[in-house]
C-alpha cells in the first residue's frame, strides 16, 4: 500500500513538472507567416476523400503527424491548378504530405469538376466558410493576396508564399515546389 502510494506521489509530481514546462515554452503566434501555427478555419470539402464533409487543413495535416500545403486562390484559375497538380504528381501523397486546395471565388461544383479534370488524386478541395474568410484576412490573407500557399510541418508554418495576381509564375512554382521537397 505505501510503495502505491509512493508511485502515485510521484507520478503526480512528474505530471506537475511536465505541466510547468509546457507553461514556460511559449507557444507560437497564429498566422499565416513562417514560425507561427497556422490557424483554425473549416473548409467544406468537394473533392477529394474528405468530399462532402468539413474540417480544418490544419487541424487534419497535425493529427496524421504530416507536412502540408494550403494552396489558397481567388479563383480556381491556371496557375493554382498547375501547382496543385505538379505537387500532386510529385510530392503530395496524402499520407505523409498533404495537400489541400481552398479556392475562396466560385462554387464547390465547379471546383470539383476542375479538380476530377486535372485528375488530382491526391488533393483534397473546397470552399472556405465565410466565418473562416473574416479568420484569415485578419491574419494575412488580405484582399490584395491573390494566391496564398503555406508550407507545414504538422501545425507549424515552415514556409509561406502570399502573391499578387499574376506573381504565381512558373518560376515561382518551382520555388515552392523544391521548398516542399526539401527537409
Amino acid at each position: 500500500m505505501r510503495m502505491a502510494l509512493l508511485g502515485l506521489l510521484a507520478a503526480s509530481g512528474f505530471a506537475a513538472i511536465d505541466a510547468a514546462a509546457q507553461e514556460a515554452r511559449p507557444k507560437p503566434e497564429i498566422g499565416l507567416a513562417a514560425g507561427q501555427e497556422v490557424p483554425f478555419f473549416v473548409v467544406d470539402f468537394c473533392h477529394g476523400e474528405h468530399s462532402g464533409h468539413a474540417g480544418c487543413p490544419g487541424v487534419m495535416t497535425s493529427n496524421a503527424m504530416a507536412r502540408g500545403v494550403l494552396l489558397f486562390s481567388r479563383a480556381a484559375d491556371e496557375p493554382a491548378r498547375q501547382l496543385a497538380k505538379e505537387l500532386d504528381a510529385k510530392l503530395v501523397d496524402g499520407k505523409q504530405v498533404k495537400g489541400f486546395l481552398i479556392v475562396i471565388g466560385g462554387t464547390s461544383t465547379e471546383l470539383a469538376k476542375q479538380c476530377q479534370d486535372d485528375g488530382l488524386k491526391h488533393f483534397i478541395a473546397g470552399i472556405p466558410r465565410d466565418q473562416s474568410l473574416d479568420r484569415l484576412k485578419q491574419l494575412g490573407l488580405s484582399d490584395e493576396v491573390f494566391h496564398a500557399v503555406v508550407l507545414l510541418d504538422r501545425k507549424l508554418v515552415k514556409a509561406s508564399y502570399l502573391l499578387k495576381r499574376g506573381e504565381l509564375t512558373a518560376e515561382k512554382q518551382k520555388e515552392i515546389v523544391a521548398a516542399l521537397a526539401g527537409p
